[in-house]
């Protein structure tokens, strides 16, 4: 083999090598990832990381009065309750509608903040009066007692839950969220405006 032939088969061969480098490059950055993201830290999926940092605890304290009533009295209570609710971000709802790799600038769309695992403590939570009315403070036996204890424990379980849907719970976990995602993005030199789904 001649000289030029070994140069021309050396030639053959980088050029082949430079094109199979070339397509695995491809292959590894054509991702399906939101406006071609990749290269910018800016994926859903590493927002999805973040999510349990966007929980929020709000605390609840509230004095709730039931009763049982009767055709001739009925029986009263009033419970000190104490409980807590987690309001979160879904993130896998959560979407970029625009992305500036160029100003690195973006637009993320959140979905409303949920209410989820609602906890009535019962051990905080107390009996400050129960008491009979009408004629039946009469009546002996502690069964209406039992009775409007458990109605009112019912009563205090949805209290705690309906505190996580308050305008004032909604907006604490919303500045909350807005907070720790943007010192994520500018940890990363992103400038990203945030808004909510539902809201104009």
């Amino acid at each position: 083999m001649t000289v030029f032939k070994r140069v021309a088969v050396l030639i053959v061969g980088l050029l082949i090598i430079a094109v199979g480098l070339v397509l695995v490059w491809a292959s590894h950055t054509t991702h399906h990832t939101p406006f071609g993201a990749y290269h910018t830290g800016l994926t859903l999926e590493r927002l999805a990381e973040l999510s349990e940092l966007l929980v929020v605890e709000v605390e609840v304290s509230d004095v709730l009065v039931s009763s049982l009533e009767g055709r001739t009295g009925g029986v009263q209570i009033v419970l000190m309750v104490k409980g807590d609710v987690s309001l979160g971000v879904d993130l896998s709802k959560a979407r970029f509608e625009s992305i500036d790799n160029v100003n690195r600038v973006a637009v993320l769309t959140l979905p409303p903040p949920s209410p989820s695992r609602p906890r009535l403590d019962h051990s905080r939570t107390r009996t400050v009066l129960i008491r009979k009315q009408g004629l039946w403070q009469l009546s002996p036996g502690t069964r209406p007692y039992a009775v409007v204890v458990d109605h009112a424990m019912a009563e205090a379980e949805k209290l705690v839950s309906s505190a996580g849907a308050t305008k004032e719970a909604d907006g604490r976990a919303r500045e909350h969220a807005e907070k720790v995602l943007q010192s994520f993005f500018r940890s990363l030199d992103w400038k990203v405006e945030i808004k909510w789904s539902g809201r104009k």
